[in-house]
């Protein structure tokens, strides 16, 4: 069937009352016959072709694929019949107008849009007709580069830090685009390295040239991109290195995400001194064992006491105040990073401006106590350790050999059977309760445990079969530490 606008009416309208034909009869007839020969004709004599939208923000549509803009404000161009107005749409709604030229080329720059996906389309209209729609375009406005963090380090020994201890097993990015996606062929990761001198602050070591590692880089498709060496870490893995990692990202838009270059050293100066030991937090303090300690040794208003070797404290847990030392007196260097408590193979964090930190323990074990720790610079363990040596006057059982969970044994799901457990406890003149549970560091959480009466000097359990006698281990379902009906 013929297509033709409204107006075709109005143009036939004129072209009878043009020609003489004024009389209604003569009017309804003619528009009547224009009417049946214009929809016996095929469509073509009458419709204005559809336009072509053939290029986005600058860059060539591909049929089927999606367009972007790297800018909010852009450029829609195309193709049309010369002198036809052209009509863009975003999604259902007309946002701009323009005009072929006599080459049937057509502009249309369009003000800023928000960062979203839209589906542009355009019609022609020559003034009579209206064309069909173009081929419908999706474009993603993306404005924003992409998110793009560097790793490195190793399954431990301060993953991150700026200060390593030759044990780098990864370089990697973390990687993420929200709205365009990462376009993973244009990642690129470059490795440097350079010797610093063994004194002095490295920071201020000026780089004459760095040194290439030689390596290539892949990726998961997602969210990583991985830097892997040709020959392994090993020539960055050294004492005195100076690492530095070059990295950048763009997303499927073109917005680029080059990283600040990251630097971190290896080994860069001599381990830590050994800490300072300055407080113990002991509120109840009354009894004056230390070498060297006098009475006057008493708590302050925060239940902090001096340290003397074989103190006895009051207070179960404790907490010992200490301060890091610098690694050099004479050079400029730096305070530790951490300290690494080797007593329960735990990490306390340092105030960096100070260099102090404080250790929070959980309850001790009864009588004389050893708790051994020390910050950590240029190695993962510390360079020199701090012996603190103390006495309690009540405490936990020592465990002194365990199976199962503690020595790294798996347990088998469902099983109800519970590992062996082997300690000791000092002998008492009455009786003591052991537990055995399990629960977080501080022990401020237990789930059901097992408990066990330890029973007075000289004496032992009777081992009654089939009847509970003191000595035996039940299953404490209340936690209470006594034998009823819990």
């Amino acid at each position: 069937m013929g297509q033709f606008s409204p107006l075709f009416f109005v143009a036939a309208a004129r072209w009878q009352r043009l020609h003489g034909c004024r009389s209604l009869c003569c009017r309804f007839s003619g528009l009547l016959l224009l009417t049946v020969f214009c929809l016996l004709l095929p469509p073509a004599i009458f419709a204005i072709n559809a336009p072509t939208v053939t290029h986005i923000a600058g860059k060539a549509v591909v049929p089927d694929t999606t367009m972007y803009s790297n800018t909010s404000a852009f450029e829609v161009r195309g193709n049309a019949e010369a002198g036809a107005q052209i009509r863009l749409y975003r999604g259902a709604v007309q946002i701009a107008t323009s005009t072929a030229d006599a080459g049937g080329f057509w502009v249309i720059s369009l003000p800023a849009q928000s960062e979203n996906s839209y589906i542009f389309s355009a019609v022609a209209f020559d003034g009579l007709f209206i064309s069909e729609a173009s081929v419908s375009v999706p474009v993603i406005v993306d404005i924003t580069p992409p998110v793009m963090s560097v790793q490195y380090g190793s399954s431990g020994c301060r993953s991150g830090s700026k200060y390593q201890c030759n044990n780098i097993g990864y370089i990697r990015a973390i990687v993420s685009d929200a709205r365009s996606g990462v376009d993973f062929s244009t990642a690129d990761i470059v490795v440097d390295y350079v010797t610093v001198p063994s004194t002095g602050d490295p920071d201020d070591y000026v780089v004459p040239s760095w040194n290439s590692l030689p390596g290539y880089i892949d990726n998961n498709g997602t969210n990583e991109v991985n830097y892997y060496s040709n020959t392994g870490f090993g020539t960055i893995n050294q004492n005195y290195r100076k690492i530095r990692i070059l990295a950048k990202i763009s997303d499927r838009a073109g917005n680029q995400r080059t990283v600040d270059p990251v630097i971190f050293y290896n080994n860069a100066r001599e381990n830590q001194l050994a800490a300072v030991v300055e407080k113990i937090w002991d509120p109840d303090h009354n009894v004056f064992t230390g070498i060297g300690e006098t009475a006057a040794n008493i708590a302050d208003v925060g239940g902090w006491v001096d340290y003397f070797e074989g103190m006895t404290v009051a207070t179960n847990p404790i907490k010992i105040k200490a301060r890091a030392q610098k690694w050099s007196l004479t050079n400029k260097s730096f305070n530790a990073w951490d300290v690494y408590d080797a007593t329960f193979n735990r990490a306390f964090s340092i105030d960096q401006s100070t260099g102090e930190f404080i250790l929070n323990y959980p309850i001790l074990s009864y009588g004389d106590v050893t708790l051994t720790f020390g910050p950590r610079g240029g190695d993962c363990r510390p360079g020199q350790y701090s012996y603190v040596k103390i006495k309690t006057l009540q405490g936990a059982p020592y465990p002194i050999k365990s199976h199962g969970p503690y020595s790294g044994e798996v347990a088998i799901i469902g099983s109800r059977v519970w590992p062996t457990f082997t300690g000791k406890v000092y002998k008492m003149p009455f009786n003591q309760t052991v537990q055995v549970g399990f629960g977080d560091y501080d022990s401020t959480t237990w789930q059901p445990r097992l408990s066990q009466v330890i029973l007075p000097m000289d004496q032992t359990c009777l081992g009654t079969p089939g009847i509970y006698d003191h000595g035996d281990v039940w299953y404490d379902a209340n936690n209470d530490g006594e034998w009823n009906t819990g």
